[in-house]
Formats: C-alpha cells, sequence, structure tokens
C-alpha cells in the first residue's frame, strides 16, 4: 500500500479524468457478460461466460480473503470521486483488470495474431484507468492482469460446466461468491446448440428484462443472475 508510488503513477499517465473514467465504465464487466451471454444464444459457446463468471468468483474469493483497503480510504484526494462511488469492494486484486485481460485474451485466441495486439492495448488501457482514477495499487492491478491472463490459457471442455454447477454451494456460505457462482450456474443451465440470429436477439432481451424484474422484485443477485439467463435460453429454444 504505497500512496507514493501510486501518485508517480498517476503524474505518468495521460489525459484527462473524464477519458479514463469513461474507459474504466466501458470495462466494468456488464459488457462483458452480454457479449458472453449473446455469444452462447447465437452459437452455443458457453465457454466465454463461464470463464468470466468463475474468473469475477475467484477474484472476489481474493478481494475478501486478503481485504486490502482502497487508496482513497487512506487519502480521499488520490482518488476520482466519480469512480470511487462504484468501488466499494476491497482493493486486491483489480477485477477490472483481470475481467480486461481475460476477455480480451480469450477473444484472441479465436481470431488472427493481430488480435492479441488489441487485447494487450484493451488490457493495459482498463488497468491503467483503475491507477489513474485512483481505486487501485498498481500492485492490484498486475495482480488482476496475471490472474486473467493465466485464466484465458485454460482450454475449454466439460469439466468447466461441471465446476459452474458443482461451485454455487459456495456461495451460500460465503456471501462475496453469491452472485458470480450464481451467474455461472445460470450459464451452465443453458442448453446447448446455436440459435438464428433473431431468436439469440429474442433470448438476450428477454434475459435482461428477466434480470431488470427480478432485480425490481428485490430477489437475490445470486438468484436473479442464475435464473435470467438459463430461463431465457431455454425460452427461446422451446418448439425449436
Amino acid at each position: 500500500m504505497d500512496l507514493q508510488a501510486l501518485r508517480q503513477l498517476q503524474a505518468l499517465i495521460p489525459g484527462p479524468e473524464g477519458f479514463w473514467l469513461a474507459l474504466t465504465q466501458l470495462g466494468a464487466g456488464p459488457l462483458y457478460f452480454l457479449y458472453a451471454l449473446g455469444r452462447a444464444f447465437l452459437r452455443g459457446d458457453r465457454s466465454l461466460g463461464l470463464f468470466l463468471a468463475l474468473g469475477w468468483a475467484l477474484v472476489s474469493g481474493l478481494k475478501a480473503w486478503v481485504n486490502e483497503p482502497r487508496p482513497f480510504a487512506l487519502d480521499p484526494s488520490v482518488a476520482d470521486p466519480r469512480a470511487v462511488a462504484g468501488a466499494l469492494s476491497p482493493s486486491f486484486p483489480s477485477g477490472h483488470a483481470a475481467l480486461a485481460a481475460l476477455f480480451a485474451f480469450r477473444l484472441a485466441r479465436r481470431g488472427p495474431a493481430w488480435g492479441y495486439l488489441l487485447a494487450a492495448a484493451w488490457t493495459l488501457l482498463v488497468g491503467l484507468s483503475r491507477v489513474r482514477l485512483g481505486v487501485h495499487y498498481p500492485a492490484d492491478v498486475l495482480a488482476g492482469w496475471v490472474l486473467g491472463g493465466l485464466l484465458a490459457l485454460l482450454p475449454a471442455g466439460p469439466w468447466l460446466r461441471r465446476l459452474a454447477l458443482f461451485a454455487w454451494p459456495a456461495g451460500l456460505w460465503v456471501p462475496a461468491l453469491a452472485a458470480p457462482l450464481g451467474l455461472a450456474l445460470g450459464f451452465a443451465l443453458l442448453p446447448e446448440g446455436g440459435l438464428p440470429p433473431t431468436r439469440a436477439l429474442a433470448g438476450l432481451l428477454l434475459a435482461l428484462l428477466l434480470l431488470a424484474v427480478l432485480f425490481a422484485l428485490h430477489a437475490p443477485a445470486a438468484l436473479a443472475l442464475a435464473m435470467a439467463p438459463a430461463a431465457a435460453g431455454w425460452a427461446v429454444r422451446w418448439r425449436r
């Protein structure tokens, strides 16, 4: 927890804070999961969503275990107040950095070699945004990059779905794991097989609607994140 090193690195990162705030909001995670859900409906590929959800669970577990305070808890002047509002969890490791690396490099594995350059650029920028805004120490971001990068290297396979199916009860005992493991369960319960684009879009919209209704009814996040994808997936495949 070196505030001096944080300030020195912040001074080296150019650009207005508005740019970095927009970047950090884009890299927060929901857009990754929406893309992964759309991919699951359209192509029948659940692996990206499962990796993201289980990566989120691992980050959440490490945060709860290490329980490091954020930099602004020691010195509020280092952080942008607009970014502080969304930084309620412990500091180590950076979830933004981990999910950015995991998402970008898993996608890069499926495309041409230059995709790795885009993945590295996105991962770097999202991580730097967390430092520039003062909501993470450099070590938090570095740990997130390493964690996400290592997860991106793992091969997909039946083990991934089995892990999601058997790991979800851990959320009953560890509150920090409830939402990510619930989402992993939702992806694991999706039916196999892709859909035509119109049905895939309908499934995505239905999942978002179910999420909105469940959250409006104050359903637990783990229940909402498990039910919405799975229910929408089976609904749009009915009488296919």
